[in-house]
């Protein structure tokens, strides 16, 4: 059977939003749409069964397309027909916390066509300030299906492109960015002069990799006089991302572009934004090392750093790319920055490997155990517990504790060619008593992870 061209309002049921041809040509009935009272449900997660997940995308996607593809009134035919009939039957493997979700979504995405209606509800009455306090809280714990709730809810006080753009940023938290991407564009057709709409769509289409449409938005910034210097930042960004994904030289030189039009473009206002300069300083020099121009790469942040003496992070960036230089001054700038409580890790990371290579087997430890409270990301914990057991050795600690340290660093970082080979010379020394201390692989060769992690920082706020 073809699926039902009318949401049904069960015995006993309060109406809600009203859907829209889209949706309702998808089956959602309002019986089926149990209010999920306990938070999210993400697909895969909580005990989701893989078949719930699976559905639940199959009918996001359906959903999706109907909506962009604008065709809730084509005719039907008997493939189309076939489609709705197995989509009826994914329907019934989805929960419904899932269901509600995916209903919520094809009422919502009627304000891309202006659309978006509202009927009676059993809602419970809230006064403006009220509604205010229930998004605030859900947005703050993180609450979506719930924070996407309220925006549906009377009394709306935002305009239509504030709900767009709240909507948008529930869906990027969610895992969703092709979600997001649609109502942030609507964001932006309904209010044109925010920049921010524009940046955050950039963002989902590099989240996406959607690199064509990526490409044609950022040529299409660089071209236009009248786009923001934070917006130029941001497509230069993209364009670097595009870069390293591609590995064609030709993104970064538009990507040093798209920077040097946004400095040139920056409003009175917009040197206020320290964060985004630092961002843009960032994207400039990383793209000038990926040419090979490191000695320009580091000039950059050094203007960078003298225009902005308070950002650490664009500190440690700056002793990252000395070090690549090989230049020695490039552990003050590591101690620079954890004087001045970075909670970033690699200045740990470092500045252990310094102290090891200058026979400071304590300051080593410290440093290492300090590092491991900051560290994200794998790469950065398996070399900080790598350091820490040669520390250990120096420091004459049991080969257990040696050898646990080496384990983790291994189990973190199993593909390390440097870690693994650490570790043998300290298990050959384990069985050669008369063996002398093992010349260690302590070169100090930043981590592209480092490199990562610090650029990532730096755009945040761009």
């Amino acid at each position: 059977m073809p699926l039902a061209y009318r949401v049904m309002k069960a015995e006993g049921e309060p109406l809600r939003p009203v859907i829209g041809d889209a949706a309702t040509k998808l089956g959602v009935r309002a019986r089926d749409l149990a209010p999920d009272n306990e938070g999210n449900a993400q697909p895969g997660q909580g005990g989701m069964s893989v078949i719930s997940s699976v559905s639940y995308s199959m009918w996001l996607k359906r959903i999706l397309d109907v909506h962009t593809a604008q065709s809730w009134d084509m005719e039907s035919t008997e493939v189309r027909e076939l489609e709705e009939e197995q989509l009826n039957d994914l329907w019934t493997e989805i929960d419904d916390s899932q269901k509600e979700r995916l209903w919520g979504l094809s009422s919502d995405l009627n304000s891309l066509r202006d659309r978006e209606t509202w009927v009676e509800s059993d809602w419970p009455l809230m006064t403006k300030e009220e509604l205010g306090r229930a998004q605030a809280e859900a947005f703050q714990r993180k609450q979506w299906d719930k924070f996407l709730e309220y925006l549906r809810r009377p009394p709306r006080f935002l305009p239509q492109s504030g709900v767009d753009y709240l909507r948008g940023r529930a869906w990027m938290e969610m895992g969703h960015p092709e979600v997001a991407l649609l109502f942030f564009d609507n964001a932006k057709r309904l209010e044109p002069g925010n920049t921010n709409y524009s940046v955050l769509a950039l963002e989902c289409l590099k989240v996406m990799q959607d690199w064509p449409e990526l490409l044609a938005r950022c040529q299409a910034y660089v071209q236009d006089l009248s786009a923001s210097a934070r917006l130029l930042f941001r497509a230069a960004d993209a364009l670097h991302a595009y870069a390293l994904q591609s590995g064609q030289e030709r993104y970064y030189h538009e990507a040093l572009q798209a920077v040097g039009e946004g400095f040139a473009r920056l409003g009175p206002s917009e040197p206020e934004l320290a964060s985004v300069l630092a961002g843009a300083y960032a994207a400039k020099s990383l793209c000038l090392a990926h040419l090979g121009r490191t000695d320009e790469s580091s000039h950059v942040l050094d203007e960078a750093v003298q225009r902005f003496p308070e950002n650490t992070t664009l500190v440690i960036a700056r002793g990252l790319v000395k070090q690549e230089l090989g230049l020695p001054d490039a552990i003050d700038d590591f101690q620079q920055a954890l004087d001045r409580g970075t909670m970033i890790v690699w200045p740990y990371v470092e500045l252990a490997r310094h102290a090891l290579l200058s026979g400071r087997g304590l300051e080593a430890v410290a440093m290492c155990r300090r590092g491991l409270a900051f560290a994200r990301c794998d790469t950065a914990k398996a070399m900080l517990f790598e350091l820490l057991a040669i520390a250990l050795h120096r420091l004459n600690d049991t080969s257990d504790a040696i050898r646990a340290a080496f384990q983790s660093a291994s189990e973190l970082d199993p593909l390390s060619e440097r870690i693994r080979s650490n570790a043998e010379r300290f298990e050959s020394l384990a069985t050669d008593l008369g063996a002398g201390e093992p010349k260690w692989q302590l070169d100090p060769v930043p981590s592209s992870a480092a490199f990562d992690e610090v650029y990532a920082q730096l755009q945040a706020a761009v």
